[in-house]
């Protein structure tokens, strides 16, 4: 099985891939995911969705929209960020860092810095991933830094000057398996949905909502997002637990449909 992801090595994709096998091609983007399983090229894709501090992964949830694969699973990481680089931790005047990775240690890097007096000086790069800080950071390396898992650690190679600095101990990111089919029904199962509603009226996301609630389905995620078709306009991204086979599921998805069209992500066995 051929897997893509995002890359290069030692994302925290890369080791939600791992997961499922060692073939894996890897691509710069998030979109770049989507555009390599479009083109039929591999078998399965693994992108980011959310993570337990951060939130959710708006390029996925864009990319998701009139996707033609379906997410056959889901998997969830522990995520352990590393402050690591050449120098001291009091020496530090440049972080590398992916803007999750930033944003799930924001409290602790901050303390730390401000220990040494170095916060207001300090230069916070923002890339791609954290395998692309860690590259940043061997280009250069004096005076800088980087925030990295333990698998990019040992992958290149970098001493940890911090070990552990996000701020919550359960960090976690879901990760979504995409595929051409979809799986059968487990009796543990999620449903992913987006609705793009063709008005903007008072009450419509109300009428939704009560929908699932009518049939007692229980809403794990609700996001909106920007439809790109002029202000005010927008798509709902809907988890909740059941099957596509399952009746209530069919049911409630009936009555959405005549409140709002919906685009079916997939059904698959759910691991929280």
């Amino acid at each position: 099985m051929k897997i893509v992801t995002l890359g290069p090595e030692g994302t925290f994709s890369h080791e939600a891939a791992l997961t499922l096998g060692d073939s894996i091609v890897f691509v710069h983007a998030i979109e770049d995911v989507f555009d390599v399983l479009e083109q039929n090229l591999v078998d399965v894709a693994i992108v980011p969705l959310e993570n337990s501090v951060s939130g959710t992964v708006f390029n996925t949830l864009d990319s998701l929209l009139n996707c033609e694969y379906k997410i056959q699973g889901e998997i969830i990481l522990p995520v352990v960020h590393h402050l690591v680089g050449f120098c001291a931790s009091r020496d530090i005047k440049r972080l590398y860092t992916h803007p999750h990775s930033y944003e799930q240690c924001r409290k602790s890097l901050q303390e730390l810095f401000m220990k040494h007096s170095i916060y207001d000086e300090l230069e916070i790069v923002f890339t791609t991933s954290n395998s692309m800080s860690a590259h940043k950071l061997l280009e250069d390396k004096e005076g800088s830094s980087a925030l990295l898992s333990t698998k990019a650690c040992e992958l290149y190679e970098i001493p940890i000057i911090c070990e552990k600095m996000q701020d919550m101990l359960n960090n976690q990111t879901r990760f979504i398996e995409l595929a051409h089919h979809t799986t059968q029904s487990t009796g543990l199962d999620r449903t992913s949905v987006i609705l793009t509603p063709h008005e903007n009226r008072k009450g419509l996301l109300s009428d939704i909502l009560s929908t699932f609630s009518k049939y007692r389905l229980n809403l794990t995620k609700i996001e909106s997002r920007p439809s790109r078709k002029g202000l005010g306009n927008y798509f709902f991204y809907i988890d909740f637990e059941g099957h596509i086979e399952d009746t209530a599921v069919q049911k409630a998805l009936e009555e959405v449909q005549s409140i709002s069209p919906y685009q079916f992500l997939g059904s698959y066995p759910r691991q929280f």
